[in-house]
């Protein structure tokens, strides 16, 4: 029998947490390919660009708008990959003095924090699509829209993310009122760090 259970930590769980944390790493696993097909998608067009330019004098007329759109794809999904993984910089000197009935009221907030600004962005991005509909780019023509579309999905995807670690780590806190933040935040990550994944 195969072990395709929760990791290291995970199984006290409640059943929904535990599937919210898949359905996170899937949506997280997805971001990451996106991110990556389109950032070496966009380093490859600028190699035939400058090779295109400099050796036969030619252009291609479409390329600086379709770069822009998958640096955009790259950039937000990334980023979005990067938080759920817990990969970002964290300045953690301070932090880590506080105490641990401290450490986890300062950790809710952040969190609480992280969804305020993220909610900010997408019920501005909803409000402005219909005008952003009608605007088109200068070079496709294309609604100018489907350019926010990554930083909206990278937003809601936050959104969820930060919901799931607010409720695992402040239940993981209350059966384990003794353990640091960083001991109960470990095993509840929704995916490993691309650096920690076994091949």
């Amino acid at each position: 029998m195969s072990d395709t259970g929760p990791p290291l930590g995970a199984g006290r769980q409640t059943e929904g947490l535990a599937r919210v944390r898949r359905a996170l790493g899937f949506v997280g696993t997805v971001e990451l390919w996106l991110a990556l097909v389109c950032f070496t998608a966009v380093v490859c067009l600028t190699i035939f660009l400058v090779t295109l330019r400099y050796g036969f004098d030619g252009a291609i007329w479409w390329a600086q708008e379709v770069s822009q759109m998958m640096i955009m794809v790259a950039y937000f999904l990334g980023i979005s990959y990067v938080f759920k993984t817990r990969q970002y910089i964290v300045v953690s000197f301070l932090f880590d003095r506080f105490p641990n009935r401290v450490q986890l009221p300062l950790y809710l907030l952040t969190q609480a924090l992280v969804i305020g600004f993220c909610c900010i962005i997408v019920f501005n991005l909803i409000a402005i699509a219909e005008s952003q509909l009608s605007m088109r780019t200068v070079i496709l023509h294309i609604p100018r829209f489907y350019g926010t579309v990554p930083l909206l999905l990278a937003s809601v995807s936050m959104i969820a993310t930060s919901v799931y670690y607010a409720v695992a780590v402040w239940k993981a806190a209350a059966g384990h009122p003794e353990r640091g933040l960083h001991d109960l935040e470990a095993p509840l990550l929704i995916s490993q760090p691309v650096g920690e994944i076994e091949l």
